[in-house]
């Protein structure tokens, strides 16, 4: 990617952060974005406005955590993102060390235990979009805090999940679904122990097995690009993360990763983007485009 272009994009995220409202009530399957796309552009710049945003919203979220911890979990989008706040606090103790984000991790995971034990978590066409919610705060969780006691579980379900996808011959599953669930992989790929080398193969084998199908395989790529501009710098994220961090070959998608990020991306035309999901999906992709 051009270095005029990049730097482009690092204002029109600057911009975003320094005058987007600061709203728990925005719906957080949009902020969730948004919070992933400043923890990766803070790694890679360094910048403590990204941070400075993370830690603002996490903190007025605990603040009302009972709100947030009494949502149901019924196939509720936005009640799901609150896993992504999960990974947030995660985040957001590594980098201070304050024990109040580890402490809402935890109670973020009990609710987290109880879906699991739901009906609601079953693994079915139906459900596939929320499983990118909750997946990669599973594994985050398991990897950090609980001695990776549920990699078992979280393999099964990404063998049933990918089986579910692998055998939609009929196409019942939209292709904005089958994006989240690659996302879901190579998020969970980079909190996963590679110590745990079976379970770790097993979820790259899935990802390049599903990348090499989504982009490959009959017109689907077609379609990909008909898709809303959110749905195609996620699938420029899956393509530029699974490159940097050594899963796929940057030779064989490089070039296929730009193209999509330039398909959704126009300079002037999203300079003063207002959209929260798009705007979070820019910065995510954005900040593996080096």
């Amino acid at each position: 990617m051009r270095c005029e272009t990049h730097e482009k994009l690092i204002g029109i995220a600057k911009n975003y952060i320094s005058n987007a409202p600061l709203d728990v009530d925005i719906p957080v399957v949009d902020h969730a974005y948004v919070l992933n796309g400043c923890v990766c552009m803070y790694k890679m710049t360094k910048d403590k406005a990204y941070f400075d945003y993370v830690i603002r919203y996490l903190d007025s979220v605990i603040m009302q955590k009972e709100k947030f911890l009494d949502k149901t979990y019924d196939n509720d989008e936005d009640g799901l993102s609150l896993f992504d706040i999960g990974i947030m606090s995660d985040f957001a103790f590594d980098e201070t060390g304050e024990d109040k984000y580890k402490e809402f991790s935890g109670l973020i995971y009990e609710k987290l235990s109880r879906f699991l034990k739901s009906d609601d978590s079953s693994v079915k066409a139906s459900s596939l979009k929320n499983f990118q919610d909750y997946m990669p705060f599973y594994t985050d969780y398991e990897t950090r805090w609980n001695k990776k006691n549920g990699y078992n579980d979280i393999c099964d379900r990404f063998r049933d999940a990918f089986e579910l996808v692998n055998s939609d011959k009929e196409r019942s599953i939209g292709l904005s679904d089958k994006i989240l669930f690659l996302k879901s992989v190579v998020d969970c790929l980079s909190v996963l122990s590679i110590q745990i080398y079976e379970d770790y193969r097993l979820l790259e084998d899935i990802l390049r097995q599903g990348i090499k199908d989504l982009f490959f395989k009959n017109e689907d790529c077609e379609k990909v690009l008909e898709l809303e501009d959110k749905d195609i710098i996620i699938s420029a994220y899956i393509l530029l993360k699974s490159i940097q961090e050594g899963h796929i070959s940057s030779e064989k998608y490089k070039a296929l990763a730009d193209s999509l990020f330039e398909k959704a991306f126009d300079p002037e035309e999203n300079s003063d983007h207002k959209d929260a999901g798009y705007t979070g999906a820019l910065m995510m992709a954005t900040a593996f485009s080096k």
